[in-house]
């Protein structure tokens, strides 16, 4: 079983109903995400994001990729950045490993109406 922590307190149609949803999602991935290599070693940990944020804090080890929605995702990654000097230090990455071809730039972007000011 890959669905953790909570999947034993549920009743049987919310777990039937979860099952659905995550394997709905996960089947429109694997096909065009790495031709199916990764399907069984795929652990989906389905967590309240104010718990994962503690987590992710205090146990940086047990997390390798993290998949959430996109505000979620802002607050993990300035928290995340702040561990390492603040959100205008961490580097952010886009690779697109078939051609080669990369951009890397601030987490946050840049803030071009400060150019030049010295602020």
């Amino acid at each position: 079983r890959t669905m953790e922590p909570g999947y034993d307190m549920m009743t049987e149609g919310q777990q039937n109903e979860l099952v659905r949803e995550v394997s709905g999602v996960l089947d429109s991935i694997y096909a065009t995400h790495g031709n199916n290599q990764w399907k069984s070693k795929l652990m989906v940990n389905d967590t309240i994001a104010d718990i994962t944020l503690q987590q992710v804090l205090t146990r940086p080890a047990d997390f390798d990729v993290i998949a959430t929605m996109n505000l979620n995702g802002d607050y993990l990654s300035d928290a995340l950045a702040a561990q390492i000097g603040g959100i205008g230090i961490a580097p952010g990455g886009n690779i697109n490993y078939t051609s080669g071809h990369a951009i890397f730039e601030a987490t946050h972007g840049t803030a071009p109406k400060y150019a030049n000011l010295d602020k």
